[in-house]
């Protein structure tokens, strides 16, 4: 093992060494001449056009004139990120209230028999109403993404009365939702 080493240091010196010498034959890391990229003049002038994108991150149509209305784009495309957002929102809040009676009923049996199962059951219900809270956190900064997006088509000119009322009773309903769940997050068993 002793004599093993030495050579094994130079065996990996010399292998190193020739990876890295760019006039080597072999073993080089340098790129060979198939593996650089190819560029002409059509490249190069692909890479300068501009991409226009409307405010709001709205996928544009291929040939599509994003220049004439930008705040109608903006203000659909809130529009399909309100409703998918109000969908989740739905969903998470019927869970939600499911979660937060299992974890009242957990918390209240872990009062009457401190210690044991009772504790454990408790710590884990109110584990799982935390992470719920964290999905509608999570809902929060999409809601709110969507209104700073409104609010930049808003000073551009366009109409976006109706999405930032619908936003702002989505953002109500998550805010309802969470202060009604710090109490019984908040009474973990300990």
């Amino acid at each position: 093992m002793r004599c093993l080493t030495p050579l094994l240091l130079a065996t990996l010196a010399n292998c190193a060494a020739g990876a890295v010498t760019p006039r080597s034959g072999w073993p080089s890391l340098s790129k060979r001449a198939v593996e650089r990229p190819v560029v002409t003049d059509a490249s190069v002038a692909a890479a300068a056009v501009p991409v226009a994108r409307p405010a709001g991150d709205v996928p544009v149509a291929a040939g599509a004139d994003v220049t004439a209305a930008p705040g109608a784009a903006v203000r659909s495309g809130a529009a399909a990120r309100l409703a998918l957002a109000a969908r989740d929102i739905d969903g998470l809040e019927q869970r939600w209230r499911a979660q937060q009676a299992a974890a009242q009923r957990a918390i209240a049996a872990a009062q009457a028999r401190p210690g044991g199962d009772a504790t454990a059951t408790a710590q884990l219900e109110a584990g799982r109403l935390d992470k719920l809270s964290g999905q509608l956190i999570d809902e929060r900064a999409q809601l709110e993404s969507i209104t700073g997006d409104l609010a930049r088509a808003a000073a551009a000119g366009t109409d976006v009365d109706q999405p930032l009322r619908a936003a702002g009773m989505l953002l109500e309903r998550i805010a309802r939702l969470t202060s009604g769940g710090a109490a019984a997050g908040g009474a973990k068993a300990r």
